[in-house]
């Protein structure tokens, strides 16, 4: 393989790491399941404790995909990733990015109580599959701060890894 080869191979791979990132978010904010399970490898592992204070997860992807089901549906959510920094390695790749999920719901006339936005930023791993997929096989959630009302969030999104 030529070094322009290999540089453009390097590319791509980094642009699709970063478009399944973004397809993650996307998927969550459009509550499309299907296509969201499509983001996971099977299993895969989450750890959003600094956030939850519950344990990380590892396990069947549709564990995760039930928890954001239960975190999200109901309300308009905008998840932004931003500022990707990934590190390839091989069939592995890390990927850094910073965050930030808006979420809103009606609660009340007073609009301060229909939001709950966190900031922070993603440490993804991913893993490229046999017919060259790139999927997220981690995810570990750092939150810097957070505004508003977290009822705004449904019962269950602090309960990752655990059944209704």
């Amino acid at each position: 393989m030529s070094d322009t080869d290999r540089i453009l191979s390097q590319m791509l791979d980094r642009q699709a790491v970063i478009d399944r990132v973004i397809e993650f978010c996307r998927m969550l904010d459009l509550q499309d399941w299907d296509l969201f399970a499509d983001c996971f490898t099977d299993p895969m592992s989450f750890d959003y404790s600094k956030h939850t204070q519950k344990p990380p997860y590892a396990g069947p992807r549709e564990e995760y995909v039930k928890l954001a089901q239960r975190a999200v549906t109901g309300q308009e959510c905008q998840h932004i990733s931003s500022n990707h920094k990934v590190t390839l390695k091989g069939d592995g790749a890390e990927c850094w990015s910073n965050m930030t999920g808006l979420h809103h719901r009606y609660l009340s006339d007073n609009p301060a109580e229909n939001r709950y936005d966190l900031y922070g930023y993603y440490d993804m791993t991913l893993k490229r599959d046999a017919s060259g997929i790139w999927r997220i096989s981690h995810i570990t959630q750092n939150i810097h701060w957070t505004e508003g009302n977290p009822r705004v969030m449904n019962p269950g999104f602090m309960d990752q890894g655990e059944k209704n």
